[in-house]
């Protein structure tokens, strides 16, 4: 019984030892390899590589039917990543608000917010606030306090969107 005990500690000291050689030796070669990765392309070492110049992939056209033979441009992706928002058109000559939905199935067709648009203005730079109530916008509409004023439209309680109201002198 007392040799049995003996050997057991003796393998148990012999496998304790070579978990500590491996540790050691895996230190001392670096460990983990960090990286900055996409998760998708991209994986360069951490080790001396400016972020800014890594973590973006070339940029691609936007898929059917999003683009269109106008101009499309200024897109910002609403919080959940479901709504787009863009601007169509050029600035001078009407540029106005689009808007388009990921389904399962890819984008829908681009619709212009109607209720936000002014016809006779440039309606620009879209932002929707985090929670989806409100669409913050640059615009030379009339009732603005000269040039390009900031505006805000937000949701009605049935999901529609109100009339923009100025950010005021505060602001603009």
């Amino acid at each position: 019984m007392f040799r049995a005990a003996r050997l057991i500690l003796i393998v148990a000291i012999a496998a304790l030892s070579v978990g500590m050689l491996a540790f050691i030796g895996w230190s001392a070669l670096g460990g983990r390899v960090r990286v900055f990765t996409d998760a998708d392309t991209i994986r360069t070492p951490a080790d001396g590589a400016p972020v800014r110049d890594i973590l973006w992939q070339p940029a691609r056209r936007a898929p059917d039917p999003i683009n269109s033979n106008a101009d499309d441009y200024e897109p910002r992706l609403s919080a959940d990543g479901l709504t787009l928002y863009f601007v169509r058109g050029k600035p001078g000559g009407g540029a106005d608000l689009y808007t388009a939905r990921r389904t399962p199935d890819g984008w829908t067709e681009p619709a212009p917010l109607g209720a936000i648009n002014d016809p006779g203005a440039d309606d620009l730079g879209p932002e929707p606030s985090p929670d989806g109530r409100s669409l913050y916008f640059y615009s030379d509409r009339a009732g603005g306090l000269g040039g390009y004023d900031l505006w805000v439209a937000r949701r009605s309680s049935d999901g529609s969107w109100l009339a923009p109201v100025n950010l005021g002198p505060a602001v603009n």
